[in-house]
């Protein structure tokens, strides 16, 4: 494994030799706590939300189960680099492969075991954080790159109909988009 680039945020080795981050958020972020319980599942993935912000990493709804009337009685929240990394290696230099390029994106998993779970406790009908792992294998992201991330980078419905309307007007995409980061500031 590499060795760590520096952060803003602590990483720690364990005794076999891995390298893993753990976020620190300020004390106005409620950090999740195993057998914390929440009236809605939309509450705690808002709670889980704002703890990835501002931890300086994103999350991905992962597997649930439901009943038949189609209540959540489980779910999982990840970080968005969980999952198996997949190993595309095309030789573009053999003859059966040159036609074939090898997709450029700027999301790579890393097998990140950070998650939470929630479980519906039929009694209180609450949903009860069962497990949370709070160590991520990837370097987090610092305050000063937020904005590059998929969540900060949504268009309001106003921008949008400013792009459409400068396409209109013959002015394209790239360069409407330029304009109107030149007037909002």
């Amino acid at each position: 494994m590499k060795s760590p680039r520096p952060t803003l945020y602590e990483h720690s080795e364990t005794p076999g030799g891995s390298v893993y981050w753990v976020p620190h958020v300020d004390e106005r972020i409620t950090v999740p706590e195993e057998g914390k319980s929440y009236d809605t599942i939309d509450e705690a993935i808002e709670m889980y939300s704002n703890y990835a912000e501002a931890g300086g990493f994103q999350i991905k709804k992962a597997s649930q189960k439901t009943t038949k009337s189609e209540i959540v009685t489980l779910k999982y929240l990840m970080c968005n680099k969980e999952g198996a990394p997949r190993h595309v290696n095309n030789d573009t230099l053999d003859a059966k492969h040159s036609g074939k390029q090898k997709r450029q994106t700027t999301i790579h998993v890393t097998g990140c075991k950070a998650r939470i779970r929630l479980e519906l406790d039929i009694v209180t009908r609450r949903y009860k954080l069962v497990k949370f792992v709070p160590e991520h294998n990837h370097m987090l992201l610092p305050k000063e790159y937020k904005h590059f991330t998929k969540k900060q980078r949504r268009m309001t419905q106003g921008e949008k109909l400013f792009i459409v309307k400068a396409a209109k007007n013959k002015i394209g995409p790239t360069r409407a988009h330029s304009l109107l980061t030149t007037i909002v500031i």
